[in-house]
Formats: structure tokens, C-alpha cells, sequence
């Protein structure tokens, strides 16, 4: 119920207090919990900073727990689905936060989602899509330019951007030529 009350308010800082008060019962987490935030969270969430923090600090991180592959793959599916463009960005977050935590990726499952949400042109969505590619050049930097290379064309340059940012200057300066 508090958590309700403060994601439900107005004020930025009351529903970024509800994240935090979410995340002192994080182990206590369940399949029930993320299909209650599915259901509760995403009617509030207004601002990349309310749906990123939550993504990475707490949903994530439960996602990431060793016996939740499924519930996560599953989790990013739906959400990645939905019209709600704070719930597909969601989605990338969890994706990125998850390639984090293995410190690898399926690269198709990523490449896949890349390709589906490209086509929606919102900047949060774009940006999260250079995000959880840029993220994934942390672990397979070349695997990353081959792909943005054969996609440049495809791909925004705001994705191209994003995701380039830690690749080395030549590479990146090659994604971004014309």
C-alpha cells in the first residue's frame, strides 16, 4: 500500500522513495512481485530516471538470480510487446542489467530485440536500445561493430551513437561515417 501511495504521486522524489522502499524487500521477490510491478509500476512511471533505476537496482538484479532465466526471458518478452513505451524500455534495461550480471549475451535474442524495437522511434527508446548495445560492447566489442556496421544503415544514428560510445575512436568513427 505505501508503495501504491508514493508511486502514484506527482512528485518525482515520492515515487523515486517508493523504488527504494521496494527494494528493502527485494529478496522476498516473487514471479507474483514483477507481475504485480507490471501491473502497478508501469500506470506511474513518467521518467527514464524512475524506470532505469528500478530496472537496474532491483527488478534486474532479482532476474539475474541463478533459477529466474526463464521468468527473465520471459519478463523481457512481455514487456518488450506491450505499447507502453517506459515498459518496452524497461524491457532493454532488464536485458542490459542481465548481460551485466553474466557479463555475456545471446547475441540473437539481442540482436532480435534491437531489430523489433528500432522501428519505434521515441528518443527513450532509441536511446535504450544504444544502451543495452553499448553494454554489450563491454563483453563482445567485436561481435558489437560487426553488427552495428551491417546495421548502419538501418539503425537511427542516435542508436549508432549510443551504442559506438565505448568501442575504440577508429571503430566508432567507421559506425558513424556515411
Amino acid at each position: 500500500d505505501v508503495f501504491k501511495e508514493l508511486i502514484n504521486s506527482d512528485i518525482h522524489e515520492e515515487k523515486l522513495f517508493a523504488v527504494f522502499f521496494l527494494n528493502r524487500f527485494k529478496k522476498e521477490f516473487s514471479e507474483e512481485t514483477i507481475n504485480l510491478f507490471y501491473s502497478e509500476f508501469f500506470k506511474y512511471c513518467d521518467s527514464w530516471a524512475i524506470c532505469d533505476s528500478t530496472m537496474i537496482r532491483i527488478i534486474g538484479p532479482f532476474l539475474g538470480k541463478k533459477g529466474n532465466e526463464e521468468l527473465a526471458l520471459d519478463t523481457v518478452e512481455n514487456w518488450a510487446n506491450t505499447d507502453d513505451m517506459w515498459t518496452k524500455r524497461a524491457s532493454m534495461v532488464i536485458l542490459l542489467k542481465l548481460v551485466m550480471i553474466r557479463k555475456d549475451f545471446d547475441q540473437d535474442y539481442v540482436f532480435s530485440l534491437a531489430e523489433k524495437m528500432s522501428s519505434y522511434s521515441e528518443d527513450y527508446i532509441q536511446k535504450g536500445i544504444g544502451w543495452l548495445l553499448k553494454t554489450c560492447s563491454n563483453y563482445k566489442p567485436t561481435v558489437i561493430f560487426n553488427y552495428l556496421m551491417e546495421n548502419k544503415t538501418t539503425l537511427s544514428r542516435l542508436i549508432l551513437r549510443y551504442a559506438s560510445e565505448k568501442l575504440p575512436k577508429e571503430r566508432r568513427a567507421e559506425i558513424l561515417s556515411k
